[in-house]
């Protein structure tokens, strides 16, 4: 690297590190985009017909891998009757700090979380954790201060004209169809703790949580052109939503398409006894000990084939999602006589 271009990356990182907020070591900058569609913009320069995600997360690593914990998904489906991108049905999460593992825990449970369960995001370390950037010790936000928190979205489902005025009578960006974007920067904080085996120092961040689910065109209801739901949440409002099944059964369908039908069975109105019967099954295709040929065992002992495309236990987990009182019985009658 030459002179000139070392002072110009180290003067922006001399300046962060000056007033306080030093990505990567004591804030936390996650950010997302996808797009579908047509996109031409300047910030950053960029001009694509596509189907494109990007994902970016910095965030400072503690003693033995530890970092603060981000999640994001994406997932976007067009059918023949999707004539313009605007009409595909597309859906996003977005999460960070004890969010993003309340997501991540309860991923699959049909059953509202625990507000007082153990999601905590919360880094226990042995020692104070310090860096430096260019001679400028760099320590996490102390207990006591304040510091900035952003965290913005950006959806567009359609066509997008803006000027900015940096281009004149240009405009600056362009889109037509899908087009999402994320980004949160948050600071991380820590202190001295008491803990076991010797922890005397912890690191935590704030959560967030914005997801969106959108369909249009046909394939809704009849008379129903458009369904578009968004949430936006940040601190307690973000981990108590995050509690809520029916904002992770989109995320369900969004990140294990496997489960979509499982989550539309187990999040609308069943017994709570089936319910529970049916998640205990499923339960026990996980494990590896569970072979293909045993699913293709209780397939054929209940009179169900395996799905064109997918495996046995594919195939069971969706037999398993719409099984009614009476076949839950005769499924779990066929478990039980797996050999």
């Amino acid at each position: 690297m030459n002179r000139p271009t070392y002072v110009m990356t180290a003067l922006p990182m001399l300046a962060l590190a000056l007033s306080g907020c030093a990505i990567g070591y004591n804030h936390t900058v996650f950010g997302t985009k996808s797009n579908f569609g047509l996109d031409i913009d300047t910030k950053p320069p960029t001009a694509e017909v596509s189907l494109a995600r990007r994902e970016m997360a910095i965030a400072p690593t503690f003693e033995n891998g530890q970092t603060t914990p981000v999640m994001a998904s994406f997932a976007l489906a067009a059918d023949a009757e999707a004539t313009f991108p605007m009409f595909a049905a597309y859906s996003s999460t977005f999460s960070g700090g004890d969010a993003a593992v309340i997501m991540a825990t309860l991923f699959a449970s049909p059953d509202i979380g625990n507000p007082v369960g153990d999601y905590s995001s919360v880094i226990s370390l042995r020692s104070a954790p310090t860096n430096s950037i260019l001679c400028k010790t760099i320590t996490l936000q102390r207990p006591g201060t304040m510091h900035p928190f952003a965290f913005a979205t950006d959806t567009t489902a359609g066509l997008k004209i803006a000027w900015s005025g940096t281009t004149g009578q240009y405009p600056d960006t362009i889109r037509f169809g899908v087009n999402r974007k994320e980004l949160a920067l948050a600071p991380v904080f820590g202190g001295e703790t008491n803990g076991p085996n010797g922890v005397t120092h912890a690191a935590h961040m704030p959560s967030f949580l914005a997801t969106v689910d959108h369909s249009g065109g046909a394939g809704l209801a009849p008379g129903l052109r458009y369904k578009h739901l968004q949430f936006f949440a940040t601190g307690k409002a973000a981990e108590k939503l995050a509690l809520q099944p029916a904002v992770r059964q989109a995320m369900i369908m969004r990140l294990d398409p496997l489960t979509a039908d499982f989550a539309k069975a187990t999040l609308t109105a069943v017994a709570p006894e089936l319910q529970a019967r049916r998640v205990a099954l499923i339960k026990r295709l996980d494990p590896p000990s569970f072979t293909e040929a045993q699913a293709k065992q209780v397939l054929d002992a209940t009179g169900h084939a395996v799905e064109s495309g997918k495996t046995a236990k594919q195939s069971l987990r969706i037999v398993l999602s719409r099984a009614d009182e009476e076949a839950v019985k005769t499924l779990e009658t066929a478990f039980n006589n797996v050999r």
